[in-house]
């Protein structure tokens, strides 16, 4: 640089391009595809605030989980307590063993639209159906007039054959009427654990 100072150059200074949230300097500009002469104002701008909101939902939301899988993890060693001597066993009615399984409802987008309102109250009933028949079911709560819900729920179900379909239904909910269908789908338990 003081050669080129020397020569009445000014010293090299790298050109930085916009960064992620339109601060400058974050990247160099060598390498990146030409950007618009509007790039900033088109970036958006994230305040820092906002960032740290986001944050603590989501170690709220951690939290959660952990608490819930701690709760599985209680039930599971009560139910394997059962299992002692002289007790009832965890096997299904083939002899297979059962075990717990964990649904993750995390959310769904664009669902269809049920209410007057353009929106729908949705919610997720998951139904475990066992070989021989039996049937248990959980939900989430409801995400009230939303066609984008976020549940971020999980529904637990104990000893679980490998035999055993799932049911994932998304409802839309109605106080005063019956709860209408928005999709479904089943899966086989056998294979997936």
């Amino acid at each position: 640089q003081q050669g080129m100072q020397q020569q009445g150059l000014p010293p090299y200074q790298p050109q930085y391009a916009q960064g992620a949230f339109g601060a400058p300097g974050a990247v160099p500009a060598q390498g990146m595809p030409p950007q618009p002469d509007n790039f900033a104002a088109s970036t958006p701008t994230v305040a820092p605030a906002i960032l740290d909101q986001r944050i603590a939902h989501l170690e709220r939301r951690v939290d959660a989980l952990e608490k819930e899988n701690e709760v599985l993890r209680q039930q599971l060693k009560a139910s394997a307590g059962a299992s002692a001597p002289g007790s009832m066993a965890t096997t299904t009615a083939s002899g297979a063993k059962a075990g717990t399984l964990r649904v993750h409802c995390v959310g769904a987008v664009d669902l269809l639209a049920k209410d007057a309102n353009g929106k729908s109250d949705p919610f997720v009933k998951v139904t475990v159906t066992e070989a021989n028949g039996a049937k248990h079911s959980q939900r989430t709560r409801t995400e009230g007039s939303t066609l984008n819900p976020e549940w971020d729920q999980v529904l637990g179900f104990l000893n679980v054959g490998p035999d055993a379909t799932v049911t994932v239904a998304v409802f839309d909910e109605d106080p005063n009427d019956v709860n209408e269908l928005l999709g479904q789908f089943v899966l086989k338990v056998a294979g997936r654990c």
